[in-house]
């Protein structure tokens, strides 16, 4: 199970990195899915 809790470490700090970036610079995304004019 120690190889499975390395993963689990490493994906949470990406994931609070990523969420710190977000939400230093917000960046707007623009989808093709939702523009349907």
């Amino acid at each position: 199970m120690t190889p499975m809790s390395d993963v689990m470490v490493l994906l949470l700090t990406f994931f609070m990195l990523t969420a710190t970036f977000v939400k230093e610079e917000p960046i707007k995304v623009n989808t093709p899915g939702s523009v349907s004019d």
